[in-house]
């Protein structure tokens, strides 16, 4: 495998959480819920989570709280979720792991995969939807890819702490797999 990979300092034995981590559109939930489901495992989207705890959508919690409130809400749900001990693969938000200590957090209770993505493929995937999106609505569409590309360079320092990171040509089914069992 090509993933770059740090020692973890976590019981090999005793993993039961895998954090996917990466910017916006990088895939996270969608690789999590296929490989959830073919480790039969819980598949946790952290924003769904949040959803469903203040009974709103993403942007109303945005709009009516702001970021502040929702970053601590997103640690809130992040605690709750490693508190639970289920086992797991976890998508988080492009966010999480920049706040509130949320990497190293995420680091100690289980595995961490940066899904590195290319630039122009996560513009593609997000453009659809940008208008959902709090970060990215008030952006225009000739200015996404480098907001996109600023915002992704803002958060590498936190993103270059995982244990593994897959990159562009490396992120599948196959390679996220190899990760997951050496540990389940």
């Amino acid at each position: 495998m090509n993933s770059q990979q740090s020692t973890p300092n976590t019981n090999i034995n005793n993993i039961n959480l895998f954090f996917l981590i990466g910017s916006m559109g990088s895939g996270k939930t969608y690789w999590g819920s296929i490989l959830a489901e073919e480790k039969q495992i819980n598949f946790i989207d952290l924003d769904t989570a949040i959803e469903q705890d203040l009974k709103m959508s993403i942007a109303s919690i945005f709009e009516t709280y702001g970021e502040i409130f929702f970053r601590e809400k997103e640690t809130e749900i992040l605690i709750k979720t490693i508190a639970s001990n289920k086992k797991a693969i976890i998508a988080t938000g492009g966010g999480t792991a920049c706040f509130n200590d949320n990497m190293k957090l995420m680091n100690e209770s289980g595995i961490t995969i940066w899904l590195n993505d290319s630039i122009d493929e996560i513009v593609e995937r997000i453009k659809p939807f940008k208008n959902s999106r709090p970060l990215l609505k008030t952006i225009l569409d000739n200015e996404l890819t480098s907001h996109i590309k600023n915002l992704n360079d803002s958060r590498k320092h936190f993103y270059s702490q995982c244990r593994y990171q897959l990159n562009e040509t490396q992120i599948s089914t196959l390679e996220i797999l190899k990760i997951i069992n050496q540990y389940v």
